[in-house]
């Protein structure tokens, strides 16, 4: 192409000389001779040296009898850049030397600064370059070390599309070993984006110093990518930390700080925040890496599988009526041997698979993959889990949390719609539950006609449905219509990154602590359920509604809940006539049935009071 252009220049100027030869003598045209200065250009961008705080730049005049001394007007917005006020030539000399300096503690590698160096008009050549905008960068020294695998658990913890792993460009600073570039991470190579998705007018860089192998960190990061919720942003928690003034020591201590072990570099669990938003530590907030599966798989590495997987397949009955929960296993093809063990009335997987590793639960061993059957007892919430482990040594583990129903289907009778006022996942998320609510199903129980089986309260027809981990009913007890009691079940939802929410209601908290009926209802702190015209209503009173994510924490929520059940038939379980209207008709008037708004796709951080035990102690 170059020479293409060239020979058109050519013929052009060929053109133009025989056009002006052709005139007439007394038509000739005279070139007026160029005076005054003008400044030699370097290109529109000039690299900064990578020692010194100068760059030096060429003026040239086209006669000795041109200016000796020029003003100079010079711009810069930054500060950090200065020149003087004007050029002088000495002599003869066509040309000099017009010095520009920066001060060199503030330069940002890899960051453009626009300068306009101008020369006086009245003095200025008028053909050569006198008004020279110029932009200086100090490149940093950086080399490729070739694509590498970058395992994502940052926008796969946002949204639910991961993690996963692909191939992405690395490059490491040839002054400070240790210190890496992730190329545009989050742009084309990033497998679930499409074009929009992401900025590719330049390139974004994602940081990493793990020049201290034992503290690797990174700070505020800007992916370019935006799911249209804002671009994501994210930095690793140990910065944050030290950025709102703790000492990093402490922040060390608190094991906050990533790693570097054999070629692998990993992050703690939530060990990033995450943010969409245009600026920097945009909100909402999100800990990021929930899964704990961050890793960057440096050049040279091989990494072993020590991976596995569990799922619960069905339930066994041998012939003495005892039960077992299938379960099918599936491991990596380094593990030498693991460990299937499952504990009762808990979704808290972390803590069995610390409980496995530790000794103090104990399972069953196995050395491949395929079927393992476990005991189980009664009806309720079980989370199994595998522990795989190379000789001795324990690697990582995997965990299925199911809702196990010894008693079989038989027991439980379909009875109509149930219309959900959501008091426990959306108010605590933030979002409002009267714009949210949605249908399912109800049961009834055959042998039990005061308790109520409200089915995948949280399942397919909710918003929270991209965050089901299953089936999972909610089992309300009503044979008191004056004392609804609820017990603490599992929503079988990731919505929080908190984990998997357990929800109960008040009343159950209150009598666990000693208080009477007579003592709840006095304080009108009691959950309720009546007929109002053709539907049945479940109803909790703001605060009654709390939840906690398997452990003795719980939180409330400042939100009335309710339930309305239409029942296919005019027959129901046992209930009280009230007179008062208002809840019913609130929650028809606002019902959008089944027209509600998915939530966004991002898990959410709780945002309900903390309560203790002792604030359900015995009523007064």
């Amino acid at each position: 192409m170059k020479l293409f252009k060239s020979s058109i220049l050519a013929i052009l100027a060929l053109a133009a000389s025989a056009t002006f030869t052709s005139c007439s003598d007394d038509n000739n045209i005279v070139d007026a001779p160029d005076t005054g200065v003008y400044i030699m250009s370097q290109g529109s961008t000039i690299n900064l040296p990578s020692e010194g705080n100068e760059v030096v730049l060429t003026v040239a005049r086209h006669a000795a009898t041109d200016p000796n001394s020029v003003a100079v007007t010079f711009t810069d917005a930054s500060g950090i850049f200065s020149g003087a006020s004007t050029v002088e030539f000495n002599g003869d000399e066509l040309t000099t030397t017009y010095t520009v300096s920066f001060d060199e503690a503030q330069i940002v590698e890899d960051t453009e600064y626009s300068v306009e160096i101008k020369l006086d008009p009245a003095q200025a050549s008028h053909y050569g370059v006198t008004d020279y905008t110029v932009k200086f960068i100090r490149l940093s020294p950086w080399k490729s070390l070739g694509k590498v695998k970058y395992y994502d658990d940052i926008i796969g913890s946002i949204y639910k599309v991961g993690p996963v792993e692909y191939d992405v460009e690395l490059l490491e600073n040839e002054k400070t070993p240790g210190k890496y570039r992730l190329v545009n991470p989050y742009g084309k190579v990033y497998p679930f984006n499409e074009p929009g998705d992401y900025d590719d007018s330049k390139n974004y860089y994602f940081e990493i110093d793990a020049s201290d192998p034992d503290r690797v960190i990174f700070g505020m990061t800007h992916t370019g990518m935006n799911w249209g919720e804002g671009e994501i942003v994210f930095t690793s928690r140990a910065q944050f930390y030290i950025d709102n003034g703790n000492d990093p020591e402490a922040v060390y201590q608190a094991g906050w700080y990533g790693k570097l072990k054999d070629g692998v570099i990993t992050f703690p669990t939530k060990g990033i925040i995450a943010g969409m938003g245009d600026g920097d530590y945009a909100f909402p907030a999100f800990y990021v890496n929930a899964n704990g599966l961050f890793r960057i798989v440096l050049p040279g590495t091989v990494i072993a599988d020590y991976s596995a997987e569990i799922e619960y397949t069905g339930r066994f009955v041998d012939a003495s009526d005892a039960s077992q929960a299938i379960l099918s296993v599936t491991l990596g093809k380094d593990v030498t041997k693991a460990i299937v063990a499952g504990a009762y009335g808990t979704a808290d997987a972390d803590a069995v698979a610390a409980s496995v590793i530790e000794g103090t639960l104990e399972g069953t061993e196995i050395t491949e993959s395929g079927e393992v059957r476990l005991p189980i007892t009664e009806s309720g919430i079980y989370t199994f889990v595998v522990v795989t482990y190379a000789g001795d040594e324990s690697k990582e583990y995997a965990s299925a949390t199911v809702k196990i129903e010894m008693g079989g289907s038989a027991d439980w009778v379909d009875a109509g719609t149930a219309l959900i006022l959501d008091g426990w996942m959306l108010p605590a998320a933030e979002y409002d539950p009267y714009e949210m609510m949605w249908n399912t199903t109800y049961q009834t129980s055959a042998s039990n006609p005061g308790l109520i089986k409200i089915v995948e309260m949280y399942g397919a027809n909710s918003p929270m449905a991209q965050f089901s981990l299953g089936k999972y009913d909610i089992l309300i007890d009503v044979s008191d219509p004056e004392l609804v009691v609820m017990e603490p079940q599992s929503t079988g939802n990731k919505l929080f990154t908190d984990g998997i929410m357990t929800i109960a209601n008040s009343t159950y908290l209150y009598l666990q602590n000693g208080a009477t009926k007579e003592q709840i209802v006095s304080k009108k702190l009691n959950c309720t359920y009546y007929k109002d015209e053709n539907d049945y209503v479940i109803e909790f009173p703001a605060t009654a509604c709390v939840f906690n994510f398997g452990t003795e924490d719980w939180y409330q929520t400042k939100s009335q809940g309710g339930i309305i059940l239409t029942p296919a038939e005019a027959a129901a379980a046992k209930h009280v006539t009230v007179s008062s209207k208002q809840f019913r008709s609130t929650v028809h008037a606002k019902a959008q049935r089944l027209a509600h708004p998915a939530l966004a796709g991002t898990h959410k951080n709780v945002t309900a009071k903390k309560v203790s035990s002792v604030k359900f102690a015995k009523a007064k």
